[in-house]
């Protein structure tokens, strides 16, 4: 039978870790002590509490624990009391034997709390800084869509603006302009507002995203029906798409339609990497319970230096690209708990490696 004990209790009196399994979940009432024993050391209690000592009488050293200048719980820690006096008993120490031993044994329990307390408050003060450091990364995200919006809609606001302004004098009949030439400007309003709207489309998305649907799909027959979906659109660039799918099905818990963004992302992002005739490879296996999808191309391929900030908002090498797409994919996977690797194909070339969870089939 256990001798000694050990617990933390938080402020509404639950008993949050015990030595004793089974006293875990157990609340400590207010009158958890029957009486102080100053005349044994500094907050030492006499205790029968059943949340500390199951009913067995006791002696106890409470220490409270303080975060953020407030008590936030409090340690305890103690032996029984039947223990000390048959030890007492069978090695018939004398009274003044018993009280020394006694008053080392609640020095060594007060210095062991005091340890604990110690060890308690650092790691309190490491979370704190952790929260500050992740408060000030995400104001930085803030600021970094905020310059991104600027840069993205500036451009097609300028030429949108200098249209219109050819059109103003066009109506006060100040200059002549040819119905081609006008009929161009139209053109490229239109695209350049389809662009603002695109951008304003994904930065929805990526700002405050749809609450994911948790269900269980095949894999293998989204990957299919995106690569099929793509594939006479590359063939029309002169860009072929090798596969190397497995034949059975493949099973993850996954948003079926970010599953789709994320493929067509990838696919069509390995795509417009390819100047001219070229190839992607698309594969999907199974390998020790986990899945893994690989999209490579034989583009030229992301400088070294340069892989590191391929997820970061606004950050793009396309001339028309708004740097939010693979934000956006980077974002699906860690909502899955899955992983995405990106690195140089070969012999040239970008490879993107996305590692899911396989799931058991409902």
């Amino acid at each position: 039978k256990p001798w000694r004990f050990a617990a933390v209790v938080d402020r509404h009196g639950k008993v949050l870790y015990h030595s004793d399994a089974k006293m875990v979940g157990r609340h400590l009432s207010r009158n958890w002590y029957l009486h102080a024993r100053n005349d044994i050391g500094m907050n030492v209690f006499e205790t029968r509490s059943p949340s500390l000592t199951g009913g067995a009488r006791a002696y106890d050293v409470r220490v409270p624990i303080q975060g953020d200048g407030h008590e936030v719980g409090e340690y305890h820690e103690g032996f029984l009391t039947d223990w000390f006096d048959e030890r007492s008993d069978n090695e018939r120490l004398d009274v003044i034997w018993e009280r020394s031993l006694l008053i080392t044994a609640v020095l060594a329990i007060v210095l062991l709390a005091t340890t604990s307390l110690y060890y308690v408050a650092s790691h309190a003060i490491m979370l704190r800084r952790a929260v500050d450091t992740a408060s000030l990364q995400r104001a930085s995200e803030v600021g970094t869509l905020a310059a991104g919006i600027a840069h993205e809609i500036r451009n097609p606001l300028h030429a949108i603006g200098l249209n219109l302004y050819t059109f103003k004098r066009v109506i006060e009949s100040t200059a002549d302009v040819d119905p081609g030439e006008m009929r161009r400007m139209l053109e490229q309003s239109s695209r350049e507002i389809a662009r603002i709207e695109q951008l304003m489309q994904q930065l929805i998305g990526f700002a405050t995203p749809e609450a994911p649907r948790n269900e269980i799909i095949d894999l293998r027959t989204e990957v299919v029906e995106v690569v099929d979906f793509i594939r006479q659109e590359a063939f029309t660039d002169h860009v072929f798409i090798d596969t190397n799918i497995v034949t059975s099905p493949l099973h993850t818990r996954i948003d079926r339609g970010r599953v789709r963004q994320i493929m067509l992302n990838l696919l069509q992002n390995a795509q417009q990497a390819i100047d001219g005739e070229g190839r992607i490879e698309v594969t999907l296996k199974r390998k020790r319970g986990r899945i893994e999808i690989g999209i490579a191309d034989d583009g030229p391929g992301i400088p070294a230096d340069e892989l590191h900030r391929i997820y970061e908002p606004f950050y793009t090498t396309k001339r028309d690209g708004t740097g939010l797409g693979l934000s956006l994919v980077k974002r699906y996977v860690d909502e899955v708990g899955g992983e995405i690797h990106c690195g140089p194909n070969s012999p040239h070339g970008t490879r993107f490696r996305i590692v899911l969870l396989e799931a058991e089939p409902t």
